[in-house]
């Protein structure tokens, strides 16, 4: 197992990925696993939840995103209840 920057034949080669926005590199191909909201080969780009997942907010909303992340606005005139539907 590599240290967290590193992978390969011996650990020698380091990882390219966005550390902020990285879980981990993988310590035998270098493959950057992205923290959520995050994508790319090197986890550079926001994910945007809002066109990954068009049922990401509730019925009478529309998502917003952001970086990272998303949040859901109700139409106008509506509010969120408890339970977070509009």
């Amino acid at each position: 197992e590599c240290q967290d920057d590193f992978y390969g034949v011996n650990c020698s080669t380091p990882c390219t990925c966005f550390k902020n926005n990285t879980d981990h590199c993988d310590s035998i191909t270098g493959e950057c696993v992205c923290k959520p909201h995050w994508t790319s080969s090197d986890c550079t780009v926001d994910k945007n939840e809002c066109l990954v997942d068009p049922l990401a907010c509730p019925n009478y909303s529309e998502c917003r995103n952001l970086q990272p992340g998303y949040e859901c606005n109700c139409y106008l005139g509506l509010v969120k209840n408890t339970q977070g539907q509009c």
